[in-house]
Formats: structure tokens, C-alpha cells, sequence
């Protein structure tokens, strides 16, 4: 098997690869994506910062707060270049660098002089499911990333030798901080990181209150943010115990979201979404059979999967996202290759991987998204209608004026309107609250707004006088937009 694995090499071809997935993936992050959650919060926080402060975007822009410490990265991009197609690629570029980027990082470092240094960050970037997530201009994959780094210092002693003792557990509590930090559901992670580093540290109570106190403190300007504006601390879960000060539409929406209830085909949904990133993923429970058989290492990283399941579909059990797994998709990877360094393989085994490992990458997909979106890049006028043609829900924004209120049902891609638009929507703003209850001494409070963004048909006074006396500007989709003010 060596002297394949070394006439591989010798060609260059697994460092070749590599890069070129690398390239394809990096290239694929500067292709304008349309998604609704990026362009509705995540880049738009950002951009109201520039535009007022800190704290005027905290205090008015409520769907903030469903964003975390990466997304405050994204004033950097909007400071730069404003709210344009410049601003949305860079943020793409951060969030890829931050995940898919930083996450091959981390494991070519660890197999750092062999050849499954070339071969292990591949499991990584060619993650097939929800793959555009690691794209988008959000913060899944820096959830994914960061967990794997705090995995490796404290399951592999031997990952960062020259990090002293108490520089190690100085680095894994604030990484159990920021997981949460990022993204709440990173909470799931941080509980089994912790239960696996009290497990390897169980005489050493010193280290183990450093890192909770650590954690705690890295974590607390979201849960000071959170507590402060809305009076629950770890919005957006847990609202059905802690609901804060948030409208019922808001918790209705949210609850129903976020605090499903667990059965057994949930369970085995979680289970598919755990291991179905890749296909080689479901080789994993294999390897971990076979590890405890022969006394292998490794066995942690397929234990921390399984805990976070345990959290996950314990506290959240019916809404699952592929995306909410990428930590596991970063620890099976991890695990898999691991595993494999342990055995003696035939000489079949290392081609028969790396086909593997590109059979559901994507990377052809990748190839042909780039090259549309470049040729696309290279025909066009303007920024406009690049913007216009990949995301049809920015044609609002032509009929929209400057400085104007509008009042919505459903999120939109409100990063592209114009200069002092801001929207209030049904499920994450107060001031939009009495949309769906509205009764006839409620409509007065449709009075500070020029413009209705609506998608349901819902029979009150306020959708009727929406429809009977606005004036329909626009349509995409179910989506319609009205005018309430005399031109």
C-alpha cells in the first residue's frame, strides 16, 4: 500500500487536488448566492451599523439577535464597500474562510507531514450536504470549525505541542465560549466538548472551573445583549420557559421553530442528519466498532457526535437542519481519517477513499456554478442586474423610496433597499405586532408606514385595507408589494 500511496504522490496528485478543491470552493464563495436569511439579517446588521451605530442598529434592527459574535465581522465589508454586491461576496469569502477554509487548515496541520495531510482536508470541503451553508454570508461553519479546533486540543495531546498546559485550557474555554457566542445552538457542542474534556481531565478541578469560567465569560456579551433588550439571556431557545420580553407573534413564531418535540422518527432523523453528510460518513460507526476491538485512538471524536445528538434532539428534537450537524460533519472527519492512519490498508484502499471522498463532493457543481456566475459577472452592465437576475426578491427595491417604513409578514432580502429603508416584520419585529391581530382600532398603527410587503391572505382590517386601498406595485412569487401613501 505504501508504494502506491508513494507513486501517488510522487505525481504530485493528492497535493495537486487538494488545491484545486480548495480553489474551486474559494472561487464558488465570490459567486453571488441568493438566501433569504443572509440578506435579511446577517449583512444587514452590519450595514445599519455603518449607517447609524452600534447602538441604534442594536436597539431598532430586532432580527439581530438571532445573529452572533461572527456576524459583527460583516461591519467590516459594509464599511468598506457599503451595501453592494462587493459587501455580499466578501462576507461569502469570510464565512468560507472561517469554516470550510479554516477547518481544512486545522487538519492539514494535524497530519502535517504525511500524506493524509492532503487527504483529510478534502473530507472537509467536499461535505455534500447543505453545502451552499458554508457559503452564504452566515456563520454555521464557523460553529463547525471552531468545534473541531477545540475537539483536537482536548482529545489530541499531541495537536499544538509547544501550547503549554495552561495555554491549552486557557484556548479550550474560550472556544467553548465563542461556540455559543457564534451561534446558539453551538451550546450543543460546548456541552459535549465539556463532558468529553471532563472526562480526560477528571482529577484536575482547577482546570475544569477555568474552562467553565472561561467559557462563561467568553459567552456573556451575547447573553448581557440578549438579556438586556430582550430579557432572555439564551434567545432564541427556550422561550416557551424564558419568553423575555418578546411579542406572542414573536415566541409563537420562534417556539414553534425552535422547540419541537422529539419522537422516534425524529430520532431517526437526526441520525441521517448526523451521518449523511457525506457517504463515507456512514463508515464511521464501522470504525468505531473496530477501534474499541483493537484498542485504537480516536474514539472521542465519534463519542462527541453522539452527545450532541443527545443535546440536540433532547432540547430541539423535531426542527433539524443539516446545517445545525456541520460540527459533526467536522468530528467525522477528523475520526474517519484517524481511524484509517491506525490500519495497515491494501493498496486498493487510498484510490478507493479519495473516490470516495469526491463521489458526493459537489466539486462539478462547484466548477459549473462558478463559471455561470463569472460569465454572468463579465456580461452584465452593472452591479444591478447581476443582483436582480440571481435574486428576483431585490426587484422590490425599485419601487421602494429612499427613508420610507415598510411593514411586512414574511423576512426579505432587505440588504440591497435603499438608503434609511427599514422593514418591520410580523415574526421578529414589535412595532409589526398587531399585523395578524389586527382589529379596527389597530389600523392607525399602519399610518407611519409608505409601503405592505405580504405574502399570507389573511381576512382583518388591516390586510383588507392593504389590498382594497393600497396600490400593488410589485409581484415575485406569492410575495406582493404595496403602496400606502398618495403618490
Amino acid at each position: 500500500m505504501n508504494k502506491v500511496f508513494e507513486k501517488i504522490n510522487s505525481l504530485g496528485f493528492l497535493k495537486g487536488l487538494f488545491i484545486f478543491v480548495f480553489a474551486v470552493r474559494f472561487l464558488q464563495s465570490l459567486c453571488m448566492l441568493k438566501h433569504g436569511d443572509a440578506l435579511y439579517y446577517h449583512l444587514v446588521g452590519g450595514r445599519y451599523w455603518v449607517e447609524t451605530s452600534l447602538l441604534e442598529m442594536t436597539e431598532s434592527f430586532h432580527p439581530f439577535f438571532l445573529a452572533g459574535l461572527f456576524d459583527y465581522l460583516y461591519v467590516i465589508p459594509n464599511f468598506i464597500f457599503g451595501p453592494t454586491l462587493l459587501t455580499q461576496l466578501a462576507g461569502q469569502n469570510m464565512h468560507f474562510l472561517f469554516s470550510m477554509g479554516l477547518g481544512a487548515l486545522i487538519l492539514f496541520n494535524y497530519f502535517k507531514g504525511s500524506k493524509w495531510a492532503y487527504i483529510a482536508p478534502l473530507l472537509v470541503l467536499t461535505i455534500s450536504k447543505s453545502q451552499d451553508f458554508f457559503l452564504y454570508a452566515k456563520n454555521d461553519g464557523v460553529v463547525a470549525s471552531l468545534g473541531l479546533l477545540a475537539a483536537l486540543l482536548i482529545a489530541q495531546k499531541d495537536f499544538l505541542p509547544n501550547l503549554k498546559s495552561w495555554g491549552r485550557v486557557f484556548c479550550i474555554g474560550i472556544l467553548l465560549g465563542l461556540l455559543p457566542a457564534v451561534k446558539m445552538y453551538g451550546l450543543f457542542a460546548s456541552a459535549a466538548l465539556g463532558l468529553v474534556f471532563i472526562f480526560h481531565n477528571k482529577k484536575a478541578w482547577k482546570e475544569i472551573l477555568l474552562v467553565g469560567a472561561l467559557a462563561l465569560l467568553t459567552w456573556s456579551p451575547i447573553l448581557i445583549r440578549n438579556y438586556i433588550y430582550l430579557e432572555t439571556p439564551i434567545f432564541p431557545g427556550l422561550l416557551n420557559k424564558f419568553p423575555g420580553n418578546l411579542t406572542p407573534g414573536m415566541i409563537a413564531y420562534l417556539t414553534n421553530s425552535l422547540n419541537a418535540s422529539t419522537g422516534f422518527m425524529e430520532v431517526l432523523a437526526h441520525f441521517k442528519a448526523a451521518f449523511m453528510g457525506k457517504v463515507l460518513f456512514l463508515s464511521a460507526p464501522i470504525l468505531f466498532v473496530l477501534n474499541l476491538k483493537f484498542k485504537k485512538s480516536g474514539n472521542s471524536f465519534f463519542s462527541l457526535v453522539l452527545l450532541y445528538m443527545f443535546f440536540y434532539a433532547g432540547l430541539n428534537g423535531g426542527w433539524i437542519f443539516d446545517r445545525y450537524y456541520f460540527v459533526c460533519y467536522f468530528w467525522l472527519s477528523f475520526f474517519i481519517i484517524k481511524s484509517l492512519t491506525q490500519y495497515e490498508l491494501k493498496a486498493w484502499a487510498v484510490p478507493l477513499l479519495i473516490v470516495l471522498i469526491l463521489a458526493d463532493g459537489r466539486v462539478d457543481y462547484g466548477i459549473t456554478k462558478t463559471i455561470k456566475t463569472f460569465k454572468l459577472y463579465a456580461s452584465a452592465k452593472d452591479e444591478r442586474e447581476i443582483v436582480r437576475k440571481i435574486s428576483k426578491f431585490t426587484e422590490f427595491w425599485d419601487y421602494v423610496k429612499p427613508n420610507s417604513y415598510i411593514i411586512s409578514d414574511r423576512a426579505s432580502e432587505i440588504f440591497y433597499a435603499p438608503s434609511g429603508v427599514r422593514m418591520h416584520n410580523y415574526t421578529e419585529s414589535r412595532e409589526a405586532e398587531f399585523l395578524y391581530r389586527c382589529t379596527e382600532d389597530d389600523i392607525h398603527e399602519l399610518s407611519p408606514y409608505s409601503y405592505a410587503l405580504i405574502e399570507r391572505s389573511i381576512d382583518n382590517p388591516c390586510y383588507d385595507l392593504i389590498r382594497k386601498k393600497g396600490k400593488l406595485l410589485h409581484k415575485v412569487f406569492n410575495y406582493k408589494l404595496y403602496s400606502l401613501k398618495e403618490e
